[in-house]
């Protein structure tokens, strides 16, 4: 397979360039590269890393916790296996059992005390069996995963679960075959596809909740508890729609409601429950039941999913007679990312959810992938051909960017995009979100960050979006330079041992955007943007802040876990407290924040030039036809005024409005499309 050997060959150059870029270790270079892959396409979220490995046969990589505050967490525990050869190579199913039997022992061992009390406290190792023993009340699901560069010699189509006591443990194998499947497939997750009748014996009753003639299908249906247990235990939290899982999770009043119905008044739960919100992209029908679903997702009804598997499994409660109302939406792949985030937010009423915890549909990315697209990076040192940083709205658009091209259109696409100029929506948070001075955060992994900093923009944006512009973009990008430059200065350190580099990063750079606030002064962004890298005085401030705040967190005495007291307020409070003086070189190439905001200023008019011609060309782009079809069905509905009515009829006579006019038009083309219009094809 030509492509899997072309597969190969990247990811060796890749990890090759990096680890001799960084002088990291190859294992760990390949280990974040592949959760990177993973974590893109929705498969996994992007774990800790924590590399171990003893002579008793334990050893792990990585980890995380889903939902660990409902009560019913699952632990993910990887492991990795790197050739380090430039040719494909095969793994076996002797070397699979052995690799699992280590990362297996791992947790159990280190489920107690003992494991980690013995440890050095500054490992990684340490801080992933602490985290384990400390959660191990909550855990009732571990997945493991191996993760590797060479190829399934043989036919292993799964690995059984087993059950351990009161936790399940799954087994989840990624080799080179998998990963390419994964980048090649156009949709990039694998599908889920639930057969009711054969995996539950029946299928599901439904009323339809739709008129006939409209292309939206909507169901009422009643889930048997133990359907929506199962479901659960068997896809986890795949079954949860990713943009807000998180907000999905079971915890104060309500789940505590929800579990005293289960377990008290089972009969009752249809009744007290406000049930569940799913969407699904393909739905079969036969004899007045749901054979089967498609891509199942619930977008609302977390906590009652949790709970009931909660009380399945750590209650060993019988769930016969508990039903749940499910109110499932029918949503095509293409009108998927636009439609579930609209249902999650509209259906949500059991937890309060902001519409920035949504931001994954906000204009704001669109804004910002349509400047990366734009924007060419300054030529510097001779470099001839110009690149391009690359703004991932969605997941998996720098991968299809380049998979499905011929081999001189990879080529030319990679020379436009560098793989190290990409960024994605996560990364922006954790650049922008050092600045914004919370570390702590940062800390605590790419989602929470996001969570903050998506508030931030959505409040700015209704403020307006005319400082979303060039200077923008160009500043962020610049935090990206700055960051990046932070994480090689940390790991070419001579005191640095390969442990915290990311929170290393985090505090330092907000110590320093602490700092440089306080002196009223700002770092020259415009000029790292222009020269594409730090100064000579920024980098040796990195080295010097670096150095100390790696000393003082791991010398923090307060909390021995040190990855946990990263994660806490407490440890910007302390670092907050440091005194350190920067390099004179550095406070002297320091401007002041005017001189930023002058830059910004030019943006935002040029924006806001740009903003009105895309009403405009959004005007014409609509059509006459589609103007005159929304002027007759507004008259019929009585809800068009004088203004709206004549702006059309200047428009009928001109081909052309003003962007102010064209901004009542769309106004008016928002409002009618609330009452039921459609826009021709």
């Amino acid at each position: 397979m030509d492509e899997l050997h072309e597969l190969h060959e990247e990811l060796f150059n890749e990890i090759t360039q990096n680890a001799a870029a960084d002088n990291d270790f190859y294992q760990h270079e390949f280990f974040e590269i592949f959760c990177q892959y993973l974590d893109t396409a929705g498969e996994i979220e992007m774990p800790e890393y924590s590399y171990y490995k003893d002579q008793q046969g334990r050893a792990i990589n990585g980890y995380y916790l889903d939902d660990a505050e409902s009560g019913d967490g699952s632990l993910n525990l990887f492991i990795s296996i790197y050739s380090g050869l430039n040719e494909v190579s095969n793994i076996n199913k002797d070397e699979i059992g052995a690799s699992f039997k280590r990362l297996e022992n791992f947790f159990t061992k280190s489920t107690d005390a003992k494991f980690h009390q013995n440890m050095e406290e500054s490992s990684y190792g340490y801080d992933a069996a602490h985290f384990i023993f400390d959660h191990k009340s909550v855990i009732t699901n571990v997945n493991l995963y191996l993760l590797t560069d060479k190829k399934l010699s043989t036919r292993l189509d799964s690995i059984p679960s087993k059950q351990v006591g009161q936790v399940r443990i799954n087994y989840h194998l990624w080799d080179l075959t998998r990963l390419y499947r994964l980048i090649s497939s156009e949709r990039v997750p694998q599908d889920i596809v639930i057969d009711f009748k054969q995996n539950f014996g029946d299928g599901l009753p439904y009323l339809p909740a739709n008129l006939e003639e409209t292309e939206y299908k909507a169901y009422l249906v009643v889930v048997p508890g133990m359907v929506l247990a199962k479901l659960y235990e068997n896809y986890g939290p795949r079954l949860l729609e990713r943009n807000v899982r998180s907000f999905l999770q079971a915890r104060g009043k309500v789940n505590k409601g929800i579990r005293e119905t289960i377990l008290g008044k089972p009969e009752m739960f249809f009744a007290y429950n406000n049930g569940i919100t799913a969407t699904a992209e393909e739905i079969v029908l036969d004899k007045g039941s749901i054979q089967s679903l498609t891509n199942l997702q619930i977008v609302n009804g977390g906590q009652t999913t949790a709970s009931l598997f909660s009380a399945y499994k750590k209650d060993k409660k019988d769930l016969n007679k508990v039903f749940v109302q499910m109110k499932l939406s029918i949503v095509s792949q293409d009108l998927g990312n636009e439609m579930v985030p609209l249902i999650s937010r509209y259906a949500n009423s059991q937890n309060k959810v902001n519409d920035a915890d949504f931001f994954a549909t906000h204009p704001f990315h669109k804004r910002m992938e349509d400047l990366s697209r734009r924007i060419y990076v300054p030529a510097v040192n001779g470099q001839l051909a110009q690149t391009k940083w690359f703004y991932e709205r969605a997941r998996g658009q720098y991968i299809n960017g380049y998979s499905f091209g011929t081999t001189a259109e990879k080529k030319k696409f990679q020379i436009e995009y560098p793989k190290k100029q990409l960024f994605t929506k996560t990364d922006l948070a954790k650049f922008e979100g050092v600045w914004m001075q919370l570390p702590h955060i940062v800390s605590k992994g790419a989602q929470y960050i996001f969570l903050d900093y998506a508030q931030e923009i959505d409040e700015k944006w209704k403020k307006g979006d005319t400082q979303f512009n060039e200077a923008y973009y160009k500043i962020a990008i610049a935090k990206a330079i700055v960051f990046k430059s932070a994480e090689k200065v940390v790991t070419n350190a001579p005191w640095y041992d390969g442990g915290y580099r990311a929170n290393i990063v985090a505090y330092a750079l907000a110590f320093i955007a602490f700092k440089v606030d306080a002196l009223c002064k700002s770092v020259d962004f415009i000029t790292i943007w222009n020269k594409q890298s730090i100064s000579t005085a920024l980098v040796d401030t990195l080295e010097q802040t670096t150095k100390i705040v790696h000393d003082e967190i791991l010398n923090n005495g307060i909390m021995s876990n040190i990855g946990q007291f990263c994660k806490r307020p407490m440890c910007w409070d302390a670092i907050k407290q440091l005194e350190i003086g920067f390099p004179l070189g550095f406070i002297n190439e320091l401007v002041d924040k005017k001189t930023i905001g002058q830059e910004v200023n030019v943006a935002k008019s040029e924006q806001k030039i740009d903003n009105d011609i895309q009403v405009e060309i959004h005007v014409i782009n609509i059509g006459e036809k589609n103007w005159k079809k929304l002027q007759e069905f507004a008259r019929i509905k009585d809800m068009i005024n004088q203004k709206e009515d004549g702006i059309l009829a200047y428009y009928f006579k001109y081909n052309h409005v003003s962007a102010a006019q064209g901004r009542v038009l769309l106004a008016l083309l928002k409002k009618m499309q609330g009452e039921g219009f459609s826009l021709l094809e």
